[in-house]
């Protein structure tokens, strides 16, 4: 436990101690060799007591993660450790490749336990990841369709 504002308690689980993003997503140019754009992966802590009310950007869920790329798209997962840690509900999140912008998101039955992947079937495309229930632990593959 670390003494935080105003005397009060926060563990290193509940609030990072450095400054956020806690974990982000960075497009290199690897012609120039620099960055072309940073952006946060997941909400972060936003809701915790000592910083709901403040007006924060996406801080990064923190937690370690899968990511792939399309020809357009970026696309993440929330980390197993981040629900169980009690940080939130994971998500599956695509970034514009070309500016870091949130396309989409949307919320997984369970903790992705892995690095998705994507495939094409009769003209869809879909991902596919592992996930894991963590009260039970039985593994399970679930696939997501895009919109046409």
């Amino acid at each position: 436990t670390v003494v935080g504002v105003d005397g009060k308690n926060f563990s290193t689980a509940s609030i990072p101690l450095f400054k956020p993003p806690y974990s982000h997503i960075t497009a290199i140019d690897l012609n120039r060799g620099n960055i072309v754009w940073q952006a946060a992966n997941g909400e972060g802590p936003r809701n915790h007591p000592l910083l709901r009310n403040l007006d924060l950007p996406r801080l990064g869920s923190g937690a370690p993660t899968g990511i792939f790329i399309t020809p357009t798209l970026a696309v993440t997962t929330d980390g197993y450790e981040r629900w169980l840690l009690g940080l939130g509900k994971p998500f599956v999140r695509a970034y514009d490749k070309r500016n870091g912008e949130l396309v989409g998101e949307i919320e997984v039955p369970a903790p992705v336990r892995g690095v998705p992947m994507t495939y094409l079937h009769e003209g869809r495309q879909y991902i596919a990841m592992p996930v894991a229930e963590p009260t039970n632990g039985r593994p399970r593959l679930i696939a997501l369709a895009l919109p046409l």
